[in-house]
């Protein structure tokens, strides 16, 4: 008599190996590559493409993920100085109104440009004298690396006036407000807050997704400062190590984030001075006085 064999559908496997990478703590896998790199290191053999098929279908996925290559013009790479310029701005939270209870309703990020170091503390409101004091505890904090900057970037939200802004005065800190339709300039915050919320947000809707009808997961308020950490202590394309490690340097040297649509550098024209003189041959004219 043969012994009775238990078939496994490699698809349902593939799905249900996923599911349990993707939507469980720690859950750093918001791409295919690193959650098929998963996937092998717990020992399954499962082909990239499949992975990434998966990972398509997610509803967390969709909601992120970017429909068009877009690479912003702005380039910082001349900003080499950690704590000279920094960007901001405010992440929403799914929340709810509960008395007696203190509800976080959104997180308050920063970033250093020249670095890529970011820190991040959650708010209980909007208000301007709350985001002043999550600022001063950010910038305050003796084992925090980031120290109050020359410039600091955001954009035309109100939460930033106010006692914001006057805080700021007291430091001699510039605000620069970006045009609400030209966010090239704080892509770094921008790409912060999106990575940010990859990562969060999926193990938030995976939760509150078992929840009753009404309740809501705070679970991002405990992890917050583990993704950032996480962020922080990962490698960065443009300036080839990680933040952490670059907020110890006098100078970062980073790359610029968009490709040139001229010819720059060594082989570039030399170009006259605005005022200078110089004396040309025309040969237009050359041409009419030898006719003549």
């Amino acid at each position: 008599m043969s012994l009775p064999q238990i078939v496994i559908d490699p698809d349902e496997e593939l799905r249900i190996v996923c599911r349990l990478l993707f939507y469980n703590i720690p859950g750093f896998h918001h791409n295919a590559k690193k959650l098929h790199k998963a996937c092998q290191e717990e020992g399954y053999s499962f082909r990239l493409q499949d992975t990434i098929k998966w990972l398509k279908h997610q509803y967390i996925y969709q909601i992120y993920r970017q429909p068009l290559p877009c690479k912003a013009e702005a380039s910082f790479s001349k900003i080499k100085i950690p704590n000279k310029v920094h960007q901001c701005d405010i992440l929403l939270h799914t929340h709810d109104n509960q008395d007696g209870r203190r509800v976080f309703v959104c997180s308050f990020l920063v970033i250093d440009v020249a670095t890529r170091f970011k820190d991040g503390r959650s708010l209980t409101s909007r208000n301007s004298l709350e985001i002043w004091n999550a600022v001063k505890e950010i910038y305050e904090d003796p084992s925090n690396p980031l120290t109050w900057p020359t410039l600091l970037m955001t954009d035309g939200d109100a939460s930033f006036r106010g006692a914001f802004a006057r805080g700021m005065q007291q430091y001699n800190v510039t605000i620069r407000v970006v045009d609400l339709y030209s966010f090239e300039s704080i892509a770094l915050i921008k790409a912060f807050k999106k990575n940010l919320a990859k990562l969060t947000y999926k193990v938030q809707y995976a939760i509150e997704g078992r929840l009753a009808e009404g309740e809501r997961s705070r679970l991002w308020n405990k992890i917050l400062k583990k993704y950032i950490d996480f962020m922080n202590n990962s490698k960065t394309r443009l300036i080839g190590m990680t933040p952490a490690h670059a907020m110890t340097l006098e100078e970062v040297e980073s790359q610029p984030s968009s490709k040139p649509k001229r010819a720059i550098g060594r082989y570039e024209e030399v170009k006259l001075k605005k005022g200078m003189t110089s004396c040309y041959w025309k040969e237009s004219t050359s041409a009419s006085l030898i006719l003549s």
